[in-house]
């Protein structure tokens, strides 16, 4: 085993002790495991099975999904985020931020209280909240 690869599977089996913990007390109706903890086994997987195989820009791939991931699940951890739909929503919108796509954003955004909470917040609502959302990113947008 390389030296690296035994550093990026302890990491990855640090992402996954952490979804693990963090997952939810009760299992939602259509999933029993939340699609990060699921996610984050995979990547471990990948790693262990296939590291020599793996480009560069799948490792790299990878540590940028995995670092969303820890991301999300600290803040769970810590009690910032509490529902997986908002946990979603959150990680869904800052990749739509990052990559430029401002307005998908916008609409995501709107779609998912809508669904979730009954009530969409108007348009100007929804960009305020991107553009704080951008902020706290440090992304001018």
């Amino acid at each position: 085993m390389s030296n690296k690869k035994d550093w990026m599977c302890e990491k990855m089996h640090q992402l996954v002790k952490l979804c693990e913990s963090t997952e939810p007390a009760e299992t939602e109706e259509r999933n029993l495991f939340s699609p990060y903890t699921i996610q984050a086994n995979e990547m471990l997987e990948r790693v262990e099975l296939y590291y020599g195989e793996l480009s560069t820009e799948d490792k790299v791939e990878m540590m940028k999904q995995a670092n969303m991931i820890w991301k999300v699940r600290k803040k769970i951890e810590g009690g910032e985020l509490s529902t997986d739909w908002k946990v979603r929503m959150h990680l869904e919108l800052e990749d739509n931020i990052r990559s430029g796509f401002k307005v998908t954003a916008i609409k995501h955004y709107r779609k998912e209280l809508k669904a979730h909470v009954g009530l969409a917040p108007s348009l100007k609502e929804a960009k305020e909240y991107i553009d704080s959302l951008a902020q706290t990113m440090r992304i001018v947008t």
